[in-house]
């Protein structure tokens, strides 16, 4: 992996952490939620990986 794509990574947690914090203040966080975040990464990883 190189370094653009580890900086590319961190930057979408970045937004994910503050969009997930704000979204917090308005309703709890389901198990659901979790899942749906875990499947963004996987797809997310896939992408990088074939970019």
């Amino acid at each position: 992996m190189t370094e653009k794509q580890k900086l590319e990574i961190k930057d979408k947690a970045d937004n994910y952490m503050r969009g997930r914090a704000m979204a917090l203040s308005f309703k709890p966080l389901t198990i659901e939620d979790v899942r749906e975040a875990f499947l963004n990464g996987a797809e997310e990883m896939v992408h990088l990986m074939n970019y």
